[in-house]
């Protein structure tokens, strides 16, 4: 299997590839620091596999993960907006509708960061639709991460990798620039 590794310089260019596919799914705020905290929390904004091969891509999702988020997409007979916008910028918005293999979703998730984190937006999309909501301050989106993505990962992890690649310091950033 492939050991990538990524020049960090490339994290503001991953940050505004996020920006510009929530900005496409309308989403509001809170998706932007969830995602970006989680991606800082599970690949560092570097890695594409962990280290025992069962994870892959910017969020190391899991290929079981990928599939049941197309399994509910699949059985949606009328698909929300942006799940249309996904299966149009995943290349499945072809009759009939396919899941794609689990290599195939392997190779997406580490070479197509557009396939990973618009993935990733759906599955918290979908916990924030029919679970809980997401909340909108980063310390408790922490403890949310903990409890609906990864429960083996601690609050403090997410809090120290957000801290590591200046999450906070970025939406700040972003805040001003969208209040002028």
């Amino acid at each position: 299997m492939f050991n990538i590794k990524y020049n960090l310089s490339i994290v503001p260019d991953i940050i505004s590839e996020t920006m510009n596919i929530l900005k496409e799914f309308k989403a509001e705020d809170k998706y932007l620091s969830l995602i970006l905290g989680t991606i800082a929390a599970e690949s560092g904004f570097e890695k594409r596999i962990n280290e025992d091969k069962t994870k892959f891509g910017l969020a190391m999702m899991d290929v079981k993960l990928v599939e049941d988020i197309f399994l509910t997409i699949k059985k949606k007979n009328n698909l929300s907006e942006y799940h249309k916008l996904t299966m149009i910028w995943l290349g499945l918005d072809t009759i009939p509708f396919f899941i794609p293999s689990g290599d195939e979703i392997k190779y997406h998730l580490m070479f197509n960061d557009y396939f990973s984190i618009a993935l990733l937006f759906l599955d918290f999309k979908y916990c924030d639709l029919h679970s809980e909501k997401i909340p909108t301050k980063l310390a408790e989106q922490a403890s949310y991460y903990s409890k609906h993505y990864n429960s083996t990962k601690s609050t403090e992890e997410f809090l120290g990798a957000a801290e590591k690649y200046s999450i906070k310091d970025f939406l700040e950033t972003f805040e001003k620039l969208k209040a002028e």
